[in-house]
């Protein structure tokens, strides 16, 4: 009464925290000496492991410390000394043929018998730690030094960040683990949801335009690749710990407010949310540096070509730039992310050669050929650059899924088709149209008409050669 007489006078925002925490610790170091120096019956046998050791002066030793250790030995000596003489009272009672009975078996536990009228007061601690975290987080949001999370390289400022809250959670458990512990659960899991959003912020944004009019990145300063990267492996670097740290502050917790400890809803989403914009603003920055040369096929006069050679120049100068890219991106992502690039470029930059192709004016039967042999160099290309520049000596080798094999020849596939037709003459385009493109519908044959430049006359006979036959 007299505690809960002299918190009553402070406002709880006026509290003077550091007070107030002293106060708490004096209190609960009075509770721990009480169990382990006086026998108080069952309710009060001290617990043979506590989450960490108060020493003479009621400041917090970890329990792991060789100081920590010392103090547990001392603590779990009493105790035994304590239950050895209970187990002796016991047997001589038996052996007087009379019933043990320990009055004190009646009296309450200790432990947090007073400190637990703290508890409503110790929001003034939880506010005061969720300044700390807003000032920490505006440094780690600024801050572009990395360190290694894991075996890859995340924002440094995010390490520093969560190891902080991770062990602010430790220090309010040392102090309740009630109530007070989930508020602060609960500001620790805002300070990470703020981080993710700020997270998301720094990478490039779609303002750009690309060559065929769609909205796509285009990294302008050195180094945005790899930031992108970094944001990309700190999100799940953040993803993968905020399951283990809710596990800790659960264990922690009292069992009565376990539940209500919840740090992965929404959190987790929104980790592998920013991972996956991540992703997805690499894989069109990526494709904003080689989508302007593959546009460059449709300002070729096709009209007049005569002679197939290797790949067109194009294609070399895509190859040369996506063969320097790759090896850097697989070195900075996980495989399964980087597998996920893979995926999301071949599928975002190959179904653009038939969108180029189609731009591209009367398309003569030989051009036709020369653009099939460069639709099968750029896959080619694909099929390779998951492991372009990997050594046989590399430690973690990448290893091309089959899946990954199937979904760029899927990707080629009707773009193949189409550049077979475009070689077909005209007068033979409606009698093989669907030998060579099964699910082909009359506006693919009028795309490919109009792209080989067949004339007004042309195009409507071989329509209404394909009608006739569709018809039979």
């Amino acid at each position: 009464e007299q505690v809960t007489a002299v918190l009553g006078r402070f406002e709880t925002e006026s509290v003077d925290v550091p007070l107030l925490v002293a106060a708490l610790r004096c209190t609960m170091q009075f509770e721990r000496e009480l169990v382990l120096k006086m026998d108080l019956g069952k309710n009060n046998v001290p617990p043979e492991n506590f989450p960490y050791e108060l020493d003479e002066e009621g400041q917090i030793v970890d329990s792991e410390s060789p100081a920590g250790i010392r103090l547990r030995y001392e603590r779990l000596h009493k105790r035994e000394e304590r239950e050895a003489q209970k187990a002796a009272e016991k047997e001589r009672a038996e052996a007087a043929g009379k019933p043990y009975v320990n009055t004190l078996d009646a009296l309450p536990s200790f432990l947090g018998f007073i400190s637990n009228i703290f508890d409503p007061y110790l929001s003034a601690f939880v506010n005061s730690e969720k300044q700390n975290f807003a000032k920490l987080l505006e440094r780690a949001v600024k801050g572009d030094e990395l360190v290694k999370g894991g075996e890859l390289p995340v924002l440094q400022g995010a390490v520093k960040l969560f190891q902080y809250l991770k062990e602010t959670l430790s220090r309010c458990a040392t102090m309740s683990t009630g109530q007070t512990l989930v508020a602060m659960s609960r500001e620790v899991k805002a300070t990470l949801l703020q981080f993710q959003e700020a997270l998301a912020e720094r990478l490039p944004r779609m303002k750009n335009k690309d060559s065929f009019g769609e909205e796509c990145v285009k990294f302008k300063r050195s180094g945005e690749r790899d930031a992108v990267c970094y944001c990309i492996n700190t999100a799940a670097y953040i993803a993968e710990l905020v399951p283990q740290l809710e596990s800790m502050t659960r264990e922690l917790a009292d069992a009565a407010v376990r539940e209500e400890i919840d740090l992965q809803s929404e959190l987790t989403d929104r980790c592998f949310d920013t991972v996956s914009l991540g992703i997805k603003t690499l894989v069109s920055g990526e494709y904003g540096k080689v989508e302007g040369l593959l546009f460059g096929m449709t300002a070729v006069n096709w009209s007049s070509f005569e002679d197939i050679g290797d790949q067109s120049k194009y294609v070399t100068e895509i190859s040369k730039v996506l063969c320097e890219e790759f090896p850097a991106i697989r070195n900075l992502l996980s495989r399964i992310y980087f597998r996920n690039f893979c995926d999301r470029l071949a599928m975002v930059f190959l179904p653009r050669f038939l969108d180029a192709v189609t731009r591209c004016k009367r398309v003569n039967e030989m051009a036709a050929q020369q653009l099939l042999l460069d639709l099968h160099s750029l896959k080619n290309l694909f099929l390779k650059l998951p492991t372009v520049g990997q050594n046989e000596t590399d430690e973690f080798k990448y290893v091309i899924p089959p899946t990954y094999f199937k979904f760029v020849n899927r990707a080629v596939e009707k773009a193949d088709m189409m550049l077979k037709l475009l070689g077909t003459p005209v007068s033979y385009l409606a009698a093989s149209f669907h030998d060579i493109m099964p699910e082909g519908t009359e506006d693919d044959l009028t795309t490919i008409l109009t792209v080989k430049g067949a004339t007004k006359q042309e195009k409507a006979e071989c329509l209404e050669e394909y009608r006739e036959k569709n018809e039979a």
